[in-house]
């Protein structure tokens, strides 16, 4: 009996300690993932909304895979929607399919390729379709693949896969593709999943139960083309605005700036951010004509007759002014409407905005600028694109844009205006739109949103 009894309570302690084991063990998204796998069960059985989210011909263990830590997947595809957007605007990729690939070859972001590499989409390292990899290495669990490429950040994994699948010869059924489910066909039918005979199964089950396919309608332009609008330049002119006598364009402050001064001074910041360009621009191959090189100021007048003279010797030019803006305040900087509305309503006194004639070719690049203002600077307040008659936008005769990067006379802004993080990403998102403009390749640096 006294032996039975010890038996009795080692079997009590065995299940205690296994259900308290049990616990311990247990995932935060174990809850979520038996939800997603009871739906993915109960679909294969009914009909209707519920059928259809199974996808085609994805059995209910691969749809629960795909699935698990939906949330998450779902999230992921939202921050890099913007990216998958521009890829399909550039190479013809739908977002959908773009978005799906790299949910199903990074596991939503989670993988160690995704993690370690920044690479999102399982791409090997190989000299003859590889792109813009930093490094090459091996993912210590799938050693016998070799080795994986390494990138700077997934910016650039997204660019090289839209650069594999355009610039290889088998993918080209793909581009004759109207929509995603085609697309999907044609990379299995192409060997992009390798031998997995469920792969465009799987694509299209992602792309249906995450809804991907509403960001395949958010760019009409589905080309690999320059936007097809008439603006084409073949010679960018870049006008620093203002000179260093300019009167009023410099706000006193009652506290410390970040160089250690008081007074900031617009003309220096719009040499900045226009040395910046200029160092870009000769990286990239893009042609440029500065348009005052003196550090006075010099009047909208001969500004205007500069530009038109570059103009009739060159042809095919566009004209950039860098300016920042300011709200009213007297020549003795006393006081500035932005002072008081300071970090109280941004609409008023902070935040980029795009100056074009009525009617300007120019309307197209400034749309794109904005795009990609979003993509290098999300968190940038944006005022919009105005129509205005200003002198070097109406007596110029080559499409023109003055770009209002911010208000140097708001405290906190001015300190961002002059901080590296945002000249280095604004001079990004103008030098990537100048590309698209100019047919050159954009080939980023690093600095990414």
């Amino acid at each position: 009996m006294e032996n039975l009894t010890k038996v009795m309570m080692l079997i009590i302690c065995i299940t205690i300690l296994a259900g308290c084991q049990k616990d311990l063990n247990t995932s935060p998204f174990d809850a979520e993932q038996k939800k997603n796998r009871a739906t993915a069960f109960a679909a294969d059985f009914g009909d209707g909304e519920s059928s259809a989210r199974i996808g085609r011909g994805v059995n209910n263990r691969v749809f629960s895979k795909l699935v698990a830590n939906a949330n998450e997947k779902q999230q992921f595809a939202e921050h890099y929607s913007q990216i998958a957007i521009e890829e399909q605007r550039l190479f013809g990729i739908p977002a959908s399919i773009t978005l799906s690939q790299a949910i199903l070859e990074s596991d939503g972001g989670t993988s160690y390729n995704a993690i370690n590499f920044k690479n999102l989409f399982g791409v090997k390292c190989k000299n003859d379709v590889t792109f813009h990899e930093v490094d090459c290495r091996l993912n210590p669990d799938l050693i016998e693949q070799g080795e994986f490429a390494v990138y700077q950040t997934p910016w650039f994994s997204f660019r090289s896969h839209s650069r594999f699948l355009a610039e290889r010869i088998y993918y080209t059924a793909c581009f004759k593709c109207e929509d995603y489910a085609c697309w999907a066909e044609e990379l299995q039918r192409a060997n992009y999943g390798g031998d997995d005979e469920e792969y465009a199964a799987k694509l299209i089950s992602v792309i249906e139960y995450y809804d991907l396919a509403r960001f395949d309608g958010a760019t009409k332009e589905n080309t690999n083309k320059k936007p097809q609008g008439i603006l084409s330049v073949e010679t960018w002119i870049l006008n620093n605005s203002h000179g260093d006598n300019t009167a009023g364009k410099r706000k006193t402050f009652k506290k410390e700036l970040p160089n250690g001064e008081f007074t900031i001074y617009e003309y220096e910041i719009n040499r900045q951010i226009v040395a910046r360009l200029v160092s870009r621009c000769n990286q990239l191959g893009l042609n440029y004509k500065v348009l005052v090189p003196e550090i006075q100021d010099i009047g909208l007048m001969e500004r205007a007759n500069r530009a038109n003279r570059f103009e009739k010797q060159l042809g095919k030019t566009a004209l950039i002014t860098i300016d920042h803006n300011a709200t009213a305040f007297d020549n003795e900087n006393k006081y500035s409407i932005a002072d008081e509305y300071e970090n109280a309503a941004k609409q008023v006194a902070s935040g980029m905005e795009s100056h074009i004639y009525r009617g300007s070719e120019m309307e197209a690049f400034t749309k794109r600028l904005k795009v990609n203002v979003e993509h290098f600077l999300p968190e940038w307040h944006q005022r919009g694109i105005k129509k205005s008659n200003f002198w070097t936008l109406k007596a110029t005769s080559m499409p023109a844009a003055i770009l209002e990067l911010g208000f140097f006379d708001n405290y906190s802004e001015a300190c961002f205006l002059m901080s590296d993080k945002f000249q280095s990403k604004i001079v990004e998102a103008i030098i990537m739109t100048m590309c698209e403009f100019s047919n050159i390749e954009y080939l980023g640096n690093g600095i990414q949103g």
